[in-house]
């Protein structure tokens, strides 16, 4: 009884897609030249759009490349100018400020 229950349904469902086939089967090949068209625009438009993307990524990485240079430089300038004006003032200061009695040495 289950066997026959279950072939019913198989049955009706295959009826059911076979008058869907031939209701709307005919109008595939209609629908399949906009839908290309559609397919056609789409790639072109997600190509354009990977372009852009691309170009405004390596403009970012070479901004950004050349800020940090900028920087790194700026920070080793720096870092100079107080290394030189430290030695500076270590050379300038007198003996007798230094506790021991023993000339400055650098620190």
């Amino acid at each position: 009884m289950r066997l026959l229950f279950r072939l019913a349904i198989l049955g009706l469902a295959a009826f059911g897609a076979k008058s869907l086939y031939e209701k709307y089967g005919s109008r595939a090949g209609d629908l399949q030249g906009p839908a290309n068209q559609f397919i056609d625009r789409a790639k072109s438009a997600v190509s354009q759009t990977a372009q852009q993307v691309s170009g405004v990524a390596k403009d970012s990485a070479q901004q950004v490349s050349g800020a940090v240079d900028d920087m790194t430089g700026e920070i080793k300038s720096a870092a100079d100018d107080a290394k030189t004006e430290a030695g500076q003032t270590m050379s300038d200061e007198p003996a007798s400020n230094n506790k021991t009695g023993s000339p400055a040495t650098a620190r």
